[in-house]
Order: C-alpha cells, then sequence, then structure tokens
C-alpha cells in the first residue's frame, strides 16, 4: 500500500496487531440504555450543519490544522486496547486545544480496568467514562513497562484524577460526527473491531483518524469513509478537558524526549514479543521475572534519554 494512501477501508490489521472494540451490548434495547445512562447526546450540543456546507467548512484553516493538536502517537503493539488508547489521544488533542502543556499518557492504565482482566479488547463509551471519571495516569507517573495487567497505585489513581475530560456526547449519525468534528469536537469511534481518534473531515466523504498503531500511516494518521463508521460500538465526542496545577503534580521529565524513549521502548518490547527466543516466551508472560526484564529494559532506555524513572 503506498505511504501516502493508508486507510482503514479494507481493514487489514498488521502482524502482531488485533482486534480490541466490543459492542455496547448485544441487545441493541440494553445498549442504548447503557449509553443514555452515560451521557448525553451531541445534538443538544451542536448545530447539525447541512452536508451541502461540509466543503466550506472543512477547507477553513483551523480545520485543515487539526492534526497539529496530536503532539504524540501511541503503540499497543500487541494488546487489545485500541479503545484506551484512542481515549488517550483524544484527551492529548484536547490539551493543545486548550493551550495546556504537553503530558504524555499511558492508556494501560484504563485497560487494566475497562478490559475486565482479559485481553479481549473493551467498550469504547466505557473507556471515555472511565477517562471522565477517573482520568488517565501519566506515562512518567504509571509507565507501560508495567504492563496492562498490573493493577495502579493508589498514588496513580490519585493523579490520574487531574487528568480528565470534562464531559462526553453520544453521537449516533455521520451527520452529528461530521457536525461535530467541524465544531471543534474529537471523536472516538471503530470501525471493524478497532478503535480510533476521528480528527478531520476530508474531501470525499473520508474522515482523518489518529491511530494507535505506532508509525502506521503518516505520522500516526489515516483515512477511512465516512460511511465505514460502525455506530453500535458507541461513539462520542469530547470538548474540554481538565487540567492539573503545579502544586497538584509536575513532571520530572520533559514530556517530548518521554514519548521518544516510550516509542522506543515499545518497538523494542513489540520485535522481542514478534521474535520465536526465549525473551518473546518471557516478555509475554505474567511472572516476576517477565516484570523485571520489562522493568530493567525500560529503565536503560529512559537512561539512554537523560530520563528518571
Amino acid at each position: 500500500m503506498p505511504k501516502y494512501r493508508f486507510n482503514l477501508d479494507e481493514m487489514v490489521f498488521p502482524d502482531g496487531r488485533k482486534k480490541g472494540v466490543k459492542p455496547e451490548d448485544k441487545n441493541p434495547q440494553k445498549a442504548r440504555m447503557k449509553v443514555a445512562d452515560r451521557c448525553d447526546p451531541v445534538k443538544g450540543q451542536i448545530e447539525i450543519i447541512p452536508q451541502k456546507f461540509w466543503e466550506e467548512y472543512r477547507i477553513l484553516k483551523h480545520h485543515q490544522a487539526r492534526e497539529d493538536r496530536f503532539r504524540f502517537t501511541l503503540d499497543q503493539n500487541s494488546i487489545g486496547s485500541c479503545a484506551a488508547e484512542s481515549a488517550a489521544a483524544v484527551k492529548g488533542s484536547l490539551d493543545t486545544k486548550q493551550n495546556f502543556d504537553m503530558v504524555l499518557y499511558n492508556p494501560w492504565f484504563i485497560y487494566q480496568t475497562t478490559s475486565g482482566g482479559r485481553d479481549n479488547g473493551s467498550v469504547i463509551g466505557d473507556n471515555m467514562e472511565f477517562l471522565r471519571d477517573r482520568g488517565c495516569a501519566p506515562e512518567e507517573v504509571w509507565p507501560r513497562s508495567k504492563g496492562w495487567k498490573a493493577e495502579p497505585g493508589a498514588e496513580a489513581k490519585r493523579i490520574a484524577k487531574f487528568f480528565t475530560v470534562e464531559n462526553f456526547y453520544h453521537v449516533e449519525t455521520i451527520e452529528e460526527l461530521v457536525s461535530a468534528l467541524l465544531q471543534g469536537f474529537d471523536i472516538h469511534g471503530g470501525y471493524s473491531g478497532h478503535a480510533v481518534c476521528f480528527m478531520q473531515l476530508k474531501a470525499g466523504r473520508k474522515v482523518k483518524f489518529k491511530n494507535s498503531w505506532g508509525d502506521w500511516g503518516v505520522n500516526g494518521f489515516g483515512e477511512l469513509s465516512l460511511d465505514k463508521v460502525y455506530f453500535p460500538y458507541g461513539c462520542y465526542a469530547a470538548t474540554n478537558a481538565r487540567w492539573w496545577q503545579p502544586e497538584e503534580w509536575s513532571p520530572r521529565n520533559d514530556q517530548k524526549q518521554l514519548d521518544l524513549a516510550t516509542t522506543v521502548y515499545m518497538n523494542a518490547i513489540n520485535e522481542i514479543a514478534l521474535g520465536k527466543d526465549k525473551r518473546a516466551k518471557l516478555v509475554k508472560s505474567d511472572t516476576s521475572s517477565a516484570d523485571d526484564y520489562r522493568g530493567e529494559l525500560y529503565a536503560n532506555i529512559m537512561a539512554q534519554y537523560g530520563l528518571s524513572v
């Protein structure tokens, strides 16, 4: 596939990737009840923009610059945590929109709960609800080296509550999705078992999204036909994020450097996991030896970038 045409219209999961989205509920009535209990509909928060005006809004400078709101690219590796990753991407985008300093988040802090303890994916709405109510811990507070199964400590949970979205809203139709995008919302939705953060309307009824497969696509971005968005997974729009105060928590490390170092670590773990030697079995296991190995590898990479653990 050419480098400049990455899309999800014909879904093919790369080696080492897996599906990670569960429907709200197999029973449509129960699904609607869950959504209604979780949040309000977005149609009460936005103006529905008729399709004949989409192109006029799409080419506006502020909408064309939406990509700049994403200061980091997450990588879920072989874990089915895409719904948690995309929730964290929404938070990062909103931080930029509101002129907050960059903080790199660890989505596995969320996935530890929303997965239900099994790596079979999670519900998009559950991840957004967790982000609103409990927040997402910064990488510096709860690092990827902890894995996704370990329960975060009390301090990580305390600090995570400073990093939340204020609210989010249920999106039910393509018209609502596009209208919310054009009015500055970030959209957390999915297609064919995968969750992404929709962030920009493109020509030809396409939507640009931020993915969680590392350097897949062009800087982690790809495109999808609007008609492919699968609304029964749950689709949500968020527009504001809460921010921390210096007296609550302050980062020790430069967050851009931490992003680079974490990317190196995730690439290293993924390469090891895809191998066929003893290390591959080790990093996939739940043993204390695996925890020690990941922790040592992480610490060494952080040290190479002059970062503290």
